[in-house]
């Protein structure tokens, strides 16, 4: 039987930690439906939360490669504000979700802090008591 011990599972396989070290190890779980640990964003239920990780993973997904100037950003974040609009409403992964203005502000952040950051470091940033498991699959 398998057991969970603050961020990893152990039983009689090998221990396995939730939460993901860099970007590409957390779009890599996510994309086999394995669960990891991220930040509450919403607080309004399961369901509005995970539209807010959907479009977070994606937004990772589309820039974590990206070469951003963060001092630029920290100056003028519009174009990065405006590229990422037009990612997410033309990634039909998000446009299905039908977020609202603040539903995509949310979820442009968390995409933020850990493409800025890094998955760990994002996740340090963060009060302990707003870490969440997640994964792509929607609550039942």
């Amino acid at each position: 039987m398998n057991e969970q011990i603050g961020d990893k599972i152990a039983g009689s396989g090998p221990e396995i930690s939730l939460h993901p070290q860099t970007l590409d190890e957390a779009i890599e779980r996510w994309d086999k439906g394995e669960s990891l640990f991220t930040v509450e964003m919403g607080g309004l239920g399961p369901g509005h939360e995970q539209a807010l990780q959907i479009a977070g993973m994606e937004l990772i997904r589309g820039f974590k490669d990206k070469e951003i100037n963060w001092a630029e950003v920290n100056e003028d974040p519009e174009p990065l504000n405006k590229e990422m609009d037009e990612y997410m409403w033309a990634d039909p992964t998000i446009k299905k979700l039908g977020l609202s203005g603040a539903q995509a502000g949310a979820a442009k952040y968390i995409a933020s802090v850990f493409i800025r950051n890094g998955w760990e470091k994002g996740l340090e940033m963060a009060p302990k008591d707003r870490h969440i498991q997640i994964s792509k699959n929607f609550p039942s």
